[in-house]
This record gives structure tokens, C-alpha cells and sequence, in this order.
């Protein structure tokens, strides 16, 4: 039933519209990762125009209360969550203590030959075999990261159905003999998302995302896992504590050109 609103002295409609779902969303009616109704829902639920309706969205996600994805829809923003990077980082311990489930979903694999920045990344001859894969990690059901992970093909020669099978990455790679690993380095930057990852992420393409490298070693040094990935900065804070790491031993790993 159309709940038609009347005008109300000096309140725009399309403000009223914010402050009705605002306050749902204070309220926890409407609770983080919940869809609102959609600009055609919303339009006969009030009796507006579509314009009213995406300005009163466009209101809300400028105050942070919401995320628009195109095609999508609207939901309620989550909290971001805040992963802090270690030498010693573990993404699973770090939901734990949160209280947060996550999962990790493999998206596709396959077997490359490393090129020059690659080799160089995982200490490989050029041309060596590369596991690269590409997998989509959601916290509470929402997209939260989309990376692209290479690993030594001749060490873990199976390890993409491994990792599809055990959100767990210190699980993972004990089971190919590896009983411990720390990071080498991180690097962080901020760009806009590509078409591609927008969607993956379920955000809008003008919204930014933070770009992490990594480049992880076992107790002896060897590197086992290259990184690249994407994280919706709407969703995560990564955070930092400087003094655990030590300088990238070559500076030229910063400008790896990777395959699609």
C-alpha cells in the first residue's frame, strides 16, 4: 500500500525519504549487508518520482549509511573491517577474534610460465611453471577482496583444489610440508577498480579500492606465495604496524607487470 508522503514545511521529499530509512538503519531494522528495496519499490511504497528516490540514495551514501552497486541495488554499509598485516599475518586469526566468518572462493586456475617479474617475486628461473589463481574472499557473505595469487608450480603442484577446499591458509600449506611462513613485504596503494573487480566486489566503479603486494616466505626464506589483490576500501582498513617489517631486499618487485 502506497504510503504517500505529504510535504512537509521547509523538508524536501527525497530528505524525508533519508531520514525514514536513516533512522531504520540506526535502528537495526535494516542491519549491515541488507538490501533496500529497490527505486521501483521505493518509488510506489512513498509515491515519488525516481529522481526523489536517488537523491534520498545518493544522500545516504554520502553519509556512509549505504553502498550502491549499479545492477545491484543498494545495501546497508558494514562496519570496515580491519585487517592488520604482520610478518606474521594469518586472515583467518585475524576474523577469529572478530567473531567473523569468512569464505574464500576459487574462481578459476591455471598453470602459467613465470616472466621476469614473477621469477624474480618467488626467487624462480624465467619460464618456470606458476599455479596463478584468482579468488574472491567474503566476510559475512559480502565481497570484501578479489586477488590474484601465483604460487610455485614444481612445490605445490596441487594446491588450488587445496585452497578451494580450506579457507585456512596455514592449513593449506602444511599439508605440502610448509610448518610455517611469514611476510617478506607488503605494498599498498589506492587506484579505482577495473570493470571486472567492481563487479566481483559488488561496489560501484568510481568508488576506490586498496591495491596490496605481498610476498611470502617459509622459515627459510623461499618465497611461496606472490599477491596481488584488491580490497574494497569501503569494506577494509589494512593496517600497518611499520616497525615489524624490514625493507623489500630489491626494489624493483614494486613494478611487476602481471598476466589478466
Amino acid at each position: 500500500m502506497t504510503q504517500k508522503l505529504q510535504p512537509i514545511t521547509g523538508m524536501a521529499l527525497w530528505r524525508h525519504i533519508t531520514d525514514k530509512l536513516g533512522d531504520a538503519i540506526d535502528r537495526n531494522e535494516l542491519r549491515p549487508g541488507d538490501a533496500l528495496p529497490s527505486e521501483h519499490d521505493l518509488m510506489s511504497e512513498y509515491g515519488v518520482s525516481r529522481n526523489t528516490v536517488r537523491r534520498a540514495l545518493g544522500r545516504l551514501r554520502e553519509l556512509g549509511k549505504i553502498e550502491v552497486s549499479q545492477g545491484k541495488g543498494a545495501f546497508v554499509r558494514s562496519e570496515p573491517l580491519q585487517h592488520t598485516i604482520t610478518v606474521r599475518t594469518r586472515f583467518a586469526d585475524n576474523l577469529a577474534v572478530e567473531g567473523l566468518d569468512f569464505d574464500v572462493q576459487i574462481l578459476s586456475q591455471r598453470k602459467i610460465k613465470a616472466n621476469e617479474s614473477l621469477a624474480q617475486a618467488l626467487d624462480l628461473k624465467t619460464g618456470d611453471p606458476v599455479i596463478y589463481l584468482k579468488a574472491l574472499t567474503s566476510v559475512e557473505n559480502t565481497p570484501v577482496s578479489y586477488g590474484k595469487i601465483f604460487h610455485p608450480a614444481d612445490r605445490f603442484p596441487n594446491i588450488a583444489k587445496a585452497r578451494a577446499n580450506n579457507s585456512n591458509l596455514a592449513e593449506v600449506y602444511e599439508g605440502f610440508g610448509v610448518k610455517d611462513f611469514i611476510r617478506r613485504v607488503t605494498w599498498i596503494s589506492a587506484r579505482n577498480p577495473t570493470e571486472e573487480e567492481a563487479q566481483l566486489l559488488r561496489q560501484d566503479a568510481i568508488d576506490p579500492v586498496l591495491l596490496s603486494r605481498k610476498i611470502d616466505v617459509d622459515t627459510e626464506g623461499v618465497p611461496v606465495e606472490f599477491n596481488e589483490t584488491v580490497w574494497s576500501a569501503r569494506r577494509a582498513q589494512l593496517c600497518l604496524p611499520v616497525s615489524e617489517f624490514a625493507r623489500a631486499e630489491d626494489e624493483n618487485i614494486r613494478s611487476h607487470v602481471l598476466p589478466d
